[in-house]
This record gives C-alpha cells, structure tokens and sequence, in this order.
C-alpha cells in the first residue's frame, strides 16, 4: 500500500527530506522500504541511534517500563475493569520482555558490525510503542479499536526477532 503527500511542504522540510532520497515530483509516494530507509538514515549514524547507545535506550526503555508497571499496579488497579487490567499487564509484560531484547541488540552490536542487529533494534522499539503503546491506552480509554494497531507492533516484535536470528544465522554458516 502506498500513502502519497502533497508537494506543499515548507522548503526546510524539502530539504530535509531531500537529504534523505526522497524526490518531490508532483507526488511522493511511500512504501515500507521507503519508510525503513528513512529511519535508517535518520536515526542511524555509524551504528549509533540518535546518538545513544542501546545500553541506554534498553534502559529507558526499562525505566518506563517499572514506572508504568507500578502506574497500572497502584493506581489503576481499582479504576479498571479484571479484563482491561489483564490488557495492561500484557502491554507492560511485552513492553519488559523487549526492554531486555535492546540488552541483547547491545550486545551483539559489540559482536558484529552487521546492520541487520540494528535493524532489530528498531523493530524492538517499534514493537514497544505501537503493542504495548496501544494496549495501554485501550485499557485506560477502552477505545476497542486501538487493538487494531496492536498487531503491527507485533509484528515488528517478529520481524526484530527474526533479524537477530538471520544475523546469527548468516555468520554460522
């Protein structure tokens, strides 16, 4: 599926998105490879992420992780519903579980210089936002089609999961 925009973009942010391939005919149209290669390029600058290493983000990551953890323990405990609270234990067990997977990218990225482990990186931290984002606030707002979007965090979650196995995998043999 492609989603187009107009060409009516301020000229900063022509040039911006200029700098990163994009060519402004009379409409610019965008697929998922498109949208990687951007993030490639925007995020990633000699295998550092936003300037930030993945120790640092796996403990961000980490850190909003505990305090929405406690926040669903404590104070939403008796705001919601047994089902919504279920949803948002679910969002935070995943949002912890791939938290800790940033820890492995780390990890491996001290290990090999391939950019299919940084790729995983960022699917991870996709995943986080769109699954467990979108989980948390379907059990606070109980907007039902929010979960909707969750599938595509996890798919994300595989796709991160599946580069660190090739990445691994292309190396063994």
């Amino acid at each position: 599926m492609n989603i187009s925009c107009c060409r009516n973009l301020p000229h900063t942010q022509r040039l911006k998105w200029k700098s990163l391939g994009v060519g402004f005919n009379s409409r610019v149209y965008f697929t998922f490879t498109d949208f990687i290669r951007s993030v490639k390029y925007a995020l990633i600058k000699k295998g550092e992420l936003m300037n930030l290493s993945w120790i640092q983000l796996g403990s961000l990551f980490m850190f909003l992780g505990v305090g929405l953890g406690a926040f669903g323990s404590h104070l939403l405990k008796s705001k919601l519903s047994a089902e919504y609270l279920e949803i948002f234990k679910t969002g935070v067990f995943y949002h912890f579980l791939h938290a800790l997977a940033l820890f492995i990218v780390a990890w491996l990225s001290t290990q090999s210089s391939d950019m299919k482990v940084q790729y995983a990186g960022i699917f991870f931290m996709m995943g986080i936002v769109l699954f467990s984002g979108s989980l948390y606030i379907l059990s606070i707002t109980e907007i039902k089609w929010l979960g909707a979007i969750t599938p595509l965090g996890g798919l994300s979650f595989l796709a991160g999961w599946g580069l660190l196995f090739y990445s691994v995998f292309d190396k063994a043999f």
